[in-house]
């Protein structure tokens, strides 16, 4: 019974990859392969906590020929130092160049906040059982935390539209927002 329950987590995993994908391309426009060249077009970031179901969502985007403009890290599946090389690893293995500007988040979650199982995540430190060549030599997890990346981002893209795919918890967007001076909902 434990095998069929992860077949089924695996497999309703897939399919809400698929639908994410779909609704993107439907909804936001963002059919470009390569970066926008306007202020018009759309700028798509991700942000992920890079585990199995993120994985397939990124690698089902390159597939359906969709630029990603910026990644950001966050802390959950995996740890964000830890996701940052599991990025390295799948940017090389589908083949994307140039690889989208990669940002890491808080290695903690936000005040109240809880972090998941650690045997989730160290899966999702090793990229979830996906089989990914190794990660490119004197990689460094930059230094610009995926927050301060995104406020600058996003005030600096006032005229043109983002779509943020949020693929894990919001601390980042959350931190970015307070950055920018964003009031609450």
């Amino acid at each position: 019974s434990c095998f069929l329950g992860k077949a089924i987590l695996v497999i309703a995993t897939f399919i809400f990859g698929c639908a994410v994908v779909l609704l993107i391309v439907k909804t936001t426009g963002l059919h470009h392969t390569t970066p926008p060249t306007s202020s018009s077009q759309s700028s798509l970031l991700v942000d992920t906590d890079v585990g199995a179901d993120d994985i397939m969502a990124l690698t089902l985007l390159r597939g359906a020929g969709i630029h990603i403009d910026a990644v950001t890290v966050v802390n959950g599946m995996s740890h964000v130092e830890a996701g940052y090389v599991v990025l390295l690893r799948l940017w090389n293995a589908i083949q994307l160049e140039p690889p989208p500007v990669t940002h890491v988040g808080s290695p903690e979650p936000m005040p109240g906040g809880h972090s998941f199982e650690p045997d989730w995540r160290s899966s999702s430190d090793s990229a979830s059982g996906f089989t990914l060549p190794s990660s490119p030599e004197g990689a460094a997890v930059p230094e610009v935390k995926a927050s301060a990346w995104l406020a600058n981002f996003i005030s600096k893209a006032a005229t043109g539209s983002i779509t943020i795919l949020c693929l894990g918890p919001l601390t980042n967007i959350a931190e970015a927002l307070q950055l920018v001076g964003a009031e609450p909902f």
